[in-house]
């Protein structure tokens, strides 16, 4: 013998069921998406495989006031850019690669050249070319940590 109740759940039961299953796919439809997009965000900005590079040129342990430095991948590919920047005059300089902020992660061999208004400071030779530069630095994938400091010593 059947009584009622025995065959169906309870009608008192059933709606807090469905609220359940309602929460449930709210939190579904909404939690996800958002927290894909909060995610998506915190990702790193595509910009073309280049990372923000900036340091600064001292010459016997003084600022460089002007000039350039001109950085080349060691293991660049034919055709491909050097990032340069132009030295402030503070001798701060921050990386361009084809005109676009940064520059790609490598070792790079780095030279400088001064400005015709540093003073008459004279970079020697040999760190004025690619071929013969003793200056290197190694670009990061994380922009925090590519803050160098070229350091040349023309007292030598």
């Amino acid at each position: 013998m059947n009584g009622p109740g025995l065959d169906a759940p309870s009608p008192v039961h059933l709606p807090a069921r469905r609220s359940r299953t309602l929460v449930l796919i709210a939190v579904i439809l909404i939690g996800v998406p958002l927290g894909t997009i909060g995610w998506l965000n915190s990702l790193p900005e595509d910009t073309g495989g280049l990372v923000a590079c900036q340091g600064s040129v001292r010459v016997d342990g003084q600022p460089l006031n002007s000039g350039t430095v001109t950085a080349r991948r060691e293991d660049a590919a034919d055709g491909e850019s050097n990032a340069t920047g132009t030295i402030d005059a503070l001798g701060r300089f921050r990386l361009a690669t084809d005109g676009q902020p940064g520059a790609v992660v490598g070792h790079y061999h780095v030279t400088v050249v001064a400005g015709e208004s540093a003073g008459g400071i004279e970079i020697p030779e040999k760190e004025q070319a690619l071929e013969t530069t003793t200056l290197s630095i190694d670009v990061q994938p994380e922009a925090r940590f590519n803050i160098f400091t070229l350091n040349i010593s023309i007292k030598d």
